[in-house]
């Protein structure tokens, strides 16, 4: 089971995984999928071509306007403070925060 607030985005192309006692704010933006680079190479691969799953493990807290990326995995037990975009997997029960997200606490 996981709670999930109003005005919260996932948007996908294959799949984005949410474990269980998930919370997640408003405003919060997940995607398995980018654009790639600008590269005529890049534009030509169509973007499900380019999609990375999100892993998002339990008992994790999700701020509000926060934003994950393609291919990033949520460690157990990790917060992610609000604003903070996340463009790489975080480790189990940590405090992430910035822009871009780092771990600034081990809990």
């Amino acid at each position: 089971m996981y709670r999930l607030m109003i005005r919260a985005t996932f948007l996908l192309l294959k799949k984005i995984i949410v474990g269980d006692n998930v919370l997640i704010a408003s405003k919060v933006y997940i995607t398995d999928h980018d654009h790639g680079s600008i590269t005529k190479e890049d534009l030509l691969i169509h973007p499900a071509q380019r999609s990375l799953v999100v892993y998002i493990d339990d008992d994790v807290w999700i701020g509000e306007g926060v934003i994950i990326l393609k291919g990033v995995t949520i460690g157990k037990g990790a917060v992610i403070g609000a604003g903070s975009v996340v463009t790489k997997s975080v480790p189990s029960y940590s405090l992430i925060l910035g822009v871009p997200a780092k771990v600034v606490k081990q809990l």
